[in-house]
């Protein structure tokens, strides 16, 4: 399954989200690509996994995830050290997020 992570998120009044310092708008990818790279994981899977789903949020901000993995970064979102308005945002996207067509 394909996921979209490039869209920007959403404020707490459901308009599109700014950081305040620069004005610049706040996209799923790289509040999630900040993330895992900052991971302190300790299994080598992850730490491989993490990297190149990275990479993937910085060229395109799309992640082909299948089920496992999925839920693998679900709870990796569910860990990060963000607001609860971000968490919930980016787990809807893996949520909402359709079975790819073949």
């Amino acid at each position: 399954m394909n996921i979209d992570f490039s869209k920007q998120l959403l404020d707490t009044e459901g308009e599109p989200a700014i950081y305040t310092d620069t004005q610049q708008p706040i996209v799923a990818k790289d509040i999630l690509r900040r993330g895992l790279l900052a991971s302190f994981s300790k299994s080598e899977g992850d730490i491989d996994k993490y990297f190149d789903w990275a990479m993937e949020l910085k060229d395109s901000g799309v992640l082909k995830l299948d089920k496992a993995d999925q839920n693998k970064l679900k709870q990796f979102i569910t860990g990060m050290e963000i607001t609860i308005l971000n968490k919930a945002q980016l787990r809807n996207l893996i949520d909402s997020a359709k079975e790819d067509k073949d």
